[in-house]
């Protein structure tokens, strides 16, 4: 028998490794290279945790209890509450591909210099969204 909180942590700190990762390889890889488009892609990355915290954890409703997003999940205490509260799973996955797509792709430009962190940032990303897919499938059977 599989026990149910160790996968669910197992997979929730390869989701924040893999994410942490491969923010911060495109974060090195934009401000060695240009410190005013790495700032640049940091408020970006503000924003946009903002904007997946609004539009997919406030309606969760393991959000300020069981969130295994952990940061998005307590980013929630501070942001307002939807108008909606329901929680359609394609819309949720829209907005979180949406948000997801921006912070993947910003960085490609400058990680071509660098083909091994180029690689190595993809393999990542793939990995986290393998994880993602497994904690919300895990989280919302329902």
């Amino acid at each position: 028998m599989v026990d149910i909180k160790m996968f669910n942590k197992i997979h929730t700190y390869i989701f924040l490794i893999s994410l942490v990762s491969y923010l911060c390889i495109g974060f090195y890889t934009i401000i060695i290279q240009s410190v005013i488009a790495g700032f640049f892609y940091l408020i970006i990355l503000v924003i946009d945790s903002l904007i997946m915290a609004y539009f997919c954890c406030t309606k969760c409703k393991f959000n300020k209890t069981a969130c295994r997003h952990i940061v998005h999940g307590k980013l929630t205490k501070y942001l307002p509450e939807p108008k909606s509260k329901e929680f359609k799973i394609y819309k949720t996955n829209l907005s979180l591909y949406l948000t997801t797509a921006i912070i993947i792709i910003i960085p490609q430009y400058w990680l071509w210099n660098f083909k091994y962190l180029f690689v190595f940032f993809w393999i990542l990303v793939i990995i986290n969204i393998i994880e993602n897919t497994i904690i919300i499938k895990s989280h919302h059977k329902d």
